[in-house]
């Protein structure tokens, strides 16, 4: 029901003259829409117009009648192609679906706006791995952060630290995947679906997550499991990105830092 309520409007919008483009996201895009789920759309439009904005209002009142949420953002093309370039606004448009596009202005639009290339890839995935070097893959005779907070005698910090080294676990793997890292709430979820990822990798980051204290044995134990990840990761990234550790380093220091 959703998407065919989704479509009507989509007719409905095709029909007034202003509107550019029409586009899906969200899980009505990516065809994970339930119960929990709101109808994301925008609509774009050649120009603002005031009486343009009004009959698309219009058009979302008589669509939802109370059964559905619709979120229809509505924005000019050009103050759409000004919008904050920002990770969650690149991954929703990297997993878009452009249900009208009257001159395809939008669909260069958002290859422009998702568009990176192989040396941004290549920053990017460096990156992730200095921090992860930097919060629980150190070098030989060097402590983690989470160990320096174990010294500092501040548990908690210590724990919250290797939290932190589970996000980089997983922004590390979008990164060797060409992939936008997802909002938290689809992060885990989508991580399933990355073509590559080291074996049992999902069996360990939930082993990771578990804190049952705030002490220096969970402590041990939780970065034990991450450290047995630093294999498999570090193998797909030199291959990606051409490099051994010690020159992804030098890349750091020279071009990122």
């Amino acid at each position: 029901r959703a998407t065919e309520t989704a479509d009507a409007l989509t007719a409905r919008l095709k029909g007034t003259p202003e509107v550019a483009a029409v586009i899906y996201i969200g899980g009505l895009a990516r065809g994970r829409m339930d119960r929990y789920s709101d109808l994301d759309i925008i609509a774009l439009l050649y120009e603002e117009s005031r009486q343009a904005r009004d009959r698309i209002a219009s058009f979302v009142k008589d669509a939802s009648e109370g059964r559905l949420d619709i979120d229809l953002e509505v924005h000019t093309l050009e103050h759409f192609a000004a919008h904050e370039r920002n990770e969650i606004f690149r991954w929703d448009l990297s997993h878009c679906r452009l249900a009208y596009d009257r001159e395809g202005r939008a669909g260069m639009l958002i290859r422009d706006i998702v568009h990176m290339s192989e040396t941004d890839w290549k920053d990017r995935t460096v990156l992730q791995v200095m921090l992860l070097q930097w919060y629980i893959f150190p070098g030989e005779g060097y402590l983690s952060l989470p160990e320096v907070w174990r010294e500092r005698g501040d548990m908690r910090a210590a724990h919250h630290c290797l939290d932190f080294g589970i996000e980089l676990v997983t922004n590390l793997l979008f990164a060797l995947n060409r992939q936008f890292v997802p909002p938290a709430k689809w992060k885990l979820d989508y991580l399933q679906e990355l073509a590559e990822l080291p074996d049992g990798i999902d069996a360990s980051i939930s082993e990771a997550m578990i804190t049952k204290a705030f002490d220096e044995k969970e402590l041990g134990r939780r970065l034990a499991v991450l450290r047995s990840l630093r294999g498999p990761l570090m193998e797909i990234a030199e291959r990606k990105v051409g490099m051994d550790q010690e020159q992804m380093t030098q890349h750091y220091v020279s071009k990122l830092m």
